[in-house]
């Protein structure tokens, strides 16, 4: 394995664990993940972060969305160079994955929401197209 590979490699792990951290900046303000008090001050000070300190939350949004983009151009260059084999390639894959599966998922509300708005969209195209519409029959 190259230098240049165990840096982007490295490099790769730290976009993803900035991307896992600044996840729980996002936590609710009324939510407690733990009972443990230390894990309580850590999500206080995370909440600080990205409550209250908004022009620090959206530098630190904007470094791991520039850091995971570096490392995206870095698989294009490295994969282009036939410098990355297939299983170092799963295995930062399997990684990444195993990391952010335990991220906090701010979103997943706001993501429910839209499919259940789908849903009631479709069922009722779907019921106007299968029925007649009232006073036609």
């Amino acid at each position: 394995m190259t230098k240049s590979l165990k840096f982007f490699l490295g490099f790769q792990i730290f976009a993803v664990v900035s991307l896992f951290l600044y996840s729980f900046t996002q936590v609710d303000l009324g939510l407690t993940l733990s009972q443990a008090s230390i894990i309580q001050t850590l999500q206080k000070s995370f909440q600080q972060i990205g409550f209250f300190n908004r022009p620090l939350s959206s530098a630190l949004f904007i470094a791991v969305l520039i850091s995971l983009f570096a490392s995206y151009l870095g698989i294009l260059y490295l994969s282009y160079k036939n410098k990355i084999s297939r299983k170092i390639f799963w295995s930062l894959l399997l990684a990444t994955t195993g990391i952010l599966v335990f991220s906090y998922n701010a979103f997943s509300y706001d993501l429910f929401n839209y499919i259940f708005d789908a849903k009631i969209v479709c069922d009722g195209l779907i019921d106007s197209i299968l029925t007649d519409p009232p006073g036609l029959g």
